[in-house]
């Protein structure tokens, strides 16, 4: 009889057990010359469902191209054209991981953001921002806005992915 698929994840002299649910623990001090890595297996490697992206982006061809470029590595991609259509949708149907571009119109990618932060403090939202901005100052306000991670376009196939 076979349990649920297991995983360790070693962080800063820890060892955690990860479940299927996701449930983490602690279970044991890592001994002192085992190196502190930070690793574990991702959920396609153990046959599990990818998460669901939510994709923000008000330019249609950059839309089409990120979209293409998920959905072959196998995530389920719903896409809206702005920040209202996206902030709608979260509200219908949680997304844990979100891309949204900054500049869009009616709401923009800083702004949802932080409504999304807001309105889910319960569960966590993975938020990308992809966009043009590439300067320091916008690195900073995008991060310091609610988003985990920040792309500058174009973004490099392979890059998006690994983030992902």
């Amino acid at each position: 009889m076979m349990g649920p698929v297991c995983e360790w994840l070693s962080i800063a002299n820890m060892s955690v057990n990860v479940t299927s649910q996701t449930f983490i623990r602690p279970v044991c001090p890592l001994p002192k010359d085992r190196p502190r890595i930070f690793w574990i297996k991702t959920q396609m490697e153990n046959n599990r469902q990818p998460y669901p992206i939510l994709l923000a982006e008000d330019d249609p061809i950059s839309r089409r191209l990120f979209q293409k470029i998920l959905v072959k590595e196998g995530f389920p991609v719903t896409t809206v054209e702005n920040g209202r259509e996206a902030l709608e949708l979260f509200r219908q149907r949680f997304f844990p991981i979100v891309l949204t571009d900054w500049q869009m119109p009616e709401i923009e990618g800083p702004e949802l953001c932080q409504a999304i932060r807001r309105e889910n403090p319960s569960r966590y939202v993975y938020i990308v921002m992809l966009t043009a901005k590439d300067s320091k100052d916008d690195i900073i306000s995008g991060l310091g806005a609610g988003a985990d991670d920040y792309l500058t376009k174009p973004a490099h196939t392979a890059e998006l992915v690994a983030r992902i």
